[in-house]
């Protein structure tokens, strides 16, 4: 049952037949509920008129609150029309709705790091349809990552960012968080094969720009590990194939610490490293930097791997001599 924090009863006149009903609209939506799954299908606030059966969406203000429980985004019509205090107060008010009713089910409040604005309904609706389509693939495949996930999922949610605006796009891709980089990924993954099947030019470059902004948008190691799957693809389902996988995964978190560590604490680790692994950091560093233009990583990090092949190339040579 949705607690009363998260409605308001309204008189509404429908411009139809110009008569008064009262309504009930929804200002908070929790993941999971039926608000989210009307919210899925762009029928959340709409409103049915008793009298002539005229239908239509009430532009009201609404707060969703997304899976991971830290992110949410407002619709706000008008937002950029309101004055400061006033854009506090509409989120400051939505807010203390959201934190009233998870206290009235008994759940845990919630901080958030971080509140998206938007003027435009069928955005969040983009939002949570993009959540649910990833949700989705992960739950069919029982996968963790989305290019382990079911082709066909992906590809709807590839198509959900492809065709909306640009504006939307980045906020659908800053709510994916990490996913953002296995997304990536799975482009890699999946472009030779679209290529082959003959998919149209522009689509095809279309996913190269979309794959850019993915791994743009990926924490470090998410965009390093795609990066070098795009050179070193991993075979699927085989044994050894998942012990290649596993290593390769673990070779990637050590060069994502190096780029992190300081260059004195980044000296000690290098000259504790043995032949073997000094050798697969160095093929694996080489790989990427040459690479670097295509996989879309950030010149930043582009800088940093220039770096770091230049200190294990000299590790590497100092050891064989």
């Amino acid at each position: 049952m949705t607690p009363s924090a998260f409605t308001n009863e309204i008189d509404l006149t429908c411009p139809q037949c110009e008569q008064t009903f009262p309504a009930t609209i929804t200002h908070v939506v929790l993941p999971d509920t039926p608000d989210w799954d009307a919210l899925n299908s762009s029928e959340l606030n709409r409103i049915v008129c008793p009298h002539c059966q005229t239908s239509g969406l009430v532009a009201a203000p609404f707060l969703v609150l997304h899976a991971d429980t830290s992110a949410a985004t407002c619709y706000a019509p008008g937002f950029d029309q309101l004055d400061e205090e006033e854009q506090q107060t509409l989120v400051s008010y939505l807010y203390s709705r959201l934190l009233e009713g998870l206290e009235s089910l008994e759940l845990p409040p919630v901080e958030l790091a971080q509140i998206g604005i938007s003027e435009e309904y069928d955005a969040v609706a983009l939002l949570v349809q993009s959540e649910q389509s990833y949700t989705s693939a992960e739950e069919a495949s029982g996968a963790e990552t989305a290019e382990d996930a079911s082709v066909q999922e992906v590809l709807t949610l590839l198509q959900t960012l492809i065709n909306t605006d640009p504006t939307t796009r980045q906020q659908l891709i800053a709510q994916l968080g990490a996913y953002a980089g296995d997304l990536g990924a799975a482009i890699t993954a999946l472009l030779p094969e679209l290529q082959e099947a003959g998919l149209e030019p522009e689509t095809l470059q279309a996913l190269r720009e979309l794959r850019a902004e993915l791994l743009n948008e990926a924490p470090p190691v998410t965009a390093i590990r795609a990066a070098a799957e795009a050179v070193t693809p991993t075979p699927a389902v085989q044994p050894s194939a998942r012990a290649s996988s596993a290593a390769l995964e673990r070779s990637l978190q050590v060069v994502h610490e190096l780029l992190q560590a300081a260059p004195g604490e980044r000296e000690q680790m290098i000259a504790s490293f043995d032949e073997p692994t000094l050798s697969e950091l160095v093929r694996i560093v080489d790989q990427l930097v040459h690479e670097a233009e295509s996989s879309a990583l950030k010149p930043a990090t582009v800088s940093a791997l220039h770096q770091l092949q230049l200190e294990l190339n000299n590790a590497s040579h100092a050891g064989s001599n």
